[in-house]
């Protein structure tokens, strides 16, 4: 598919800052997926998470200079899908990746990918030029060594910071961005917010099907309320029958539950430590993967968004719908089985 739009996503003035979107889907839901577009002094394009290199896409990026530089934010199969077709479009642009992306470190052809990362075998690229570790330091994260990198020369214009989990299933991470001279904060997946009065990010690609359970709502909302909560579904893994329901995940930074449960409270030492640098950042504007962007970013707003985390007494519970009972089961189960050790050292918050 073709992005449907690509746009500045800077605020007023800063215009070095490019949006490209295009629609992902999973059964009958349609959303978008985003790459983000930095140009250097230099004058050279740094590109976060590359979607699918499209002649109109590729048009769009020559108008606006040279591609020089490509990261990858995180490890869902959805962002790394289009790397390697990316990279063989930019044969000279240097390539830096989140810790664990592809289960692969250059130089140990000996290991084996782990877990999930025999999904991806068909799609890494077959060069990695360095790894997004604090500060492109050595590092050994999962077991797995990872040599020192180059620090890149866009490291004076855009700052990273690595959230990792180790767990026995597969390495799961994620790289925050600050793009210093707007302080625009780049994530993938950990925040999202979706604007309630706003439906530009909706796809019209795909049909869907009314038979599915989760499709239901109140027959006065609106058809766009409803193709929004269409899209909402998969990624919030929770289902706003309300007004109030869908007003709680709307014009706020949000995390969504299944990250909540699965990442960031399986290890709430190193997520804290992760949100109070993107706190130290203090960011104007964050430009997520999904949803609407750019959208407005503050201090409080990044406290009230991981509160679960930073005040986990005053933080507002999950709700209750049948998705979420899913949800915490499988925790449940996660706790009693694969992170029982992490549980009993003390590494994980107890169920609330």
């Amino acid at each position: 598919p073709a992005p449907f739009w690509g746009r500045a996503a800077g605020p007023e003035g800063a215009g070095d800052v490019w949006v490209f979107e295009q629609p992902v889907g999973f059964l009958n839901v349609t959303v978008n997926i985003r790459m983000t577009v930095v140009r250097l002094e230099d004058g050279g394009l740094w590109v976060h998470d590359p979607i699918a290199p499209t002649e109109q896409l590729l048009e769009q990026l020559a108008q606006l200079g040279e591609v020089r530089h490509v990261v990858l934010g995180a490890t869902a199969i959805e962002h790394k899908f289009f790397a390697r077709s990316f990279l063989d479009r930019f044969p000279e642009a240097s390539f830096y990746a989140t810790p664990g992306v592809f289960n692969y470190v250059p130089f140990r052809p000996d290991l084996e990918p782990r877990g999930l990362g025999l999904f991806v075998d068909l799609i890494r690229p077959t060069r990695i030029d360095g790894w997004l570790t604090p500060g492109f330091a050595a590092t050994t994260l999962n077991g797995v060594d990872y040599p020192a990198s180059e620090v890149p020369s866009w490291a004076g214009e855009i700052d990273h910071a690595l959230l990792f989990l180790d767990t026995d299933i597969a390495s799961l991470g994620e790289t925050a961005f600050l793009i210093k001279g707007s302080r625009t904060l780049l994530v993938t997946d950990s925040l999202t917010f979706i604007d309630s009065g706003s439906t530009d990010w909706l796809t019209e690609s795909g049909k869907r099907d009314r038979s599915f359970p989760f499709n239901l709502y109140p027959e006065e909302w609106t058809p766009e309320r409803k193709k929004a909560v269409d899209m909402m579904q998969i990624y919030t893994i929770q289902t706003p029958y309300g007004d109030r329901e869908f007003e709680s995940l709307t014009d706020r930074l949000y995390v969504c539950p299944q990250l909540r449960l699965f990442v960031f409270e399986s290890d709430p030492a190193g997520s804290r430590e992760w949100i109070d640098t993107l706190l130290r950042w203090n960011p104007k504007q964050v430009v997520a993967s999904h949803f609407d962007a750019p959208a407005p970013c503050s201090q409080q707003g990044l406290r009230d968004a991981f509160s679960f985390i930073l005040d986990r007494e005053s933080a507002p519970p999950l709700p209750g719908d049948y998705c979420m009972g899913v949800l915490k089961a499988v925790q449940i189960v996660l706790r009693r089985t694969l992170f029982r050790e992490r549980l009993e050292a003390g590494r994980m918050q107890e169920l609330e």
